[in-house]
């Protein structure tokens, strides 16, 4: 729909509500700004995504156990078409807005993310399905999709010894069985994306979209924190308790697909995709002066 039609909805619903200025965004939901205040998200496009009644569940089951600031939805429609909440201050973490951190605000960053999931991964299974939630989507066949294009990285991107890595790395991923990314399934927040974590000057603030959560691996939600570098994983695992044998492995398998897919996307000084994409490779194998999204 068009910004003015979902405007036009939320006077229906919400006449009271003021505003200047509106902004929309069009993801698999359609998420409309009010003046920096007021996010309101809209029911679900893509079929097989959670709906919205199953997210506000989810928070406000667990929104009193976490430290950090998440979403709390107090304008819900009847029929959970829309809803909105007040905005939380901050914006989504890069690269070098978390460099720019200093060490503790980092260390607290990383111990309140990850008391989040702890809190969210301990919900369980039963509760979680009472809620009407399900098993995550079947990510195993994207995955495969997304390391076909690892031929699609142009020639110049990557040095003999970063190629050389990849191939070797897609080779073992394509071996395994699916099992092995599955062995274990809690309740996950569903998409720990860094752009859903928010930060200020003083660190992390908040975390928002909690609309794929689902029942899966763990490893899913730990996947995404390789954009910031394995160091950031790391301080993000030592407060997860308990952290299920190979979690930190099995997240990587799973970040090999996503980094794939940045760097066969990236263009010359896209710095932002191409950094993120670039923390696949570990210490050893990385130039760090290609790590700028320059090549």
């Amino acid at each position: 729909m068009t910004l003015e039609a979902r405007l036009a909805q939320l006077r229906t619903l919400w006449p009271d509500l003021e505003w200047s200025d509106a902004r929309l965004e069009e993801y698999d939901h359609d998420v409309i700004h009010l003046d920096e205040n007021w996010v309101f998200r809209f029911a679900c496009k893509v079929r097989e995504h959670e709906p919205l009644g199953l997210e506000i569940a989810l928070l406000d089951r667990v929104r009193d156990r976490i430290n950090l600031p998440i979403p709390h939805y107090t304008r819900v429609a009847p029929d959970f078409e829309v809803a909105g909440y007040e905005r939380i201050p901050g914006a989504s973490v890069t690269l070098d807005g978390w460099d720019q951190l200093d060490r503790a605000a980092q260390e607290k960053g990383a111990a309140d993310l990850a008391q989040l999931l702890n809190v969210v991964h301990s919900v369980p299974i039963p509760v979680f399905r009472a809620l009407d939630g399900k098993r995550g989507k079947r990510l195993w066949p994207s995955w495969r999709r997304r390391f076909r294009r690892f031929p699609l990285i142009p020639d110049g991107k990557l040095t003999d010894s970063e190629f050389g890595y990849l191939t070797e790395q897609v080779r073992e991923f394509q071996s395994l069985k699916r099992r092995a990314l599955y062995q274990h399934f809690t309740v996950l927040q569903g998409d720990m994306d860094i752009e859903h974590i928010l930060i200020d000057g003083k660190g992390v603030c908040g975390v928002i979209d909690f609309g794929d959560c689902c029942i899966a691996d763990p490893a899913v939600d730990f996947c995404q924190f390789w954009s910031l570098g394995e160091d950031f994983v790391d301080r993000v695992l030592s407060h997860y308790d308990p952290p299920s044998e190979g979690l930190k492995q099995r997240s990587r398998w799973m970040f090999l697909a996503i980094a794939i897919h940045m760097l066969s996307r990236a263009k010359v000084g896209d710095s932002q995709r191409w950094r993120r994409g670039y923390q696949i490779f570990p210490k050893e194998i990385a130039d760090p002066s290609r790590s700028n999204g320059y090549w």
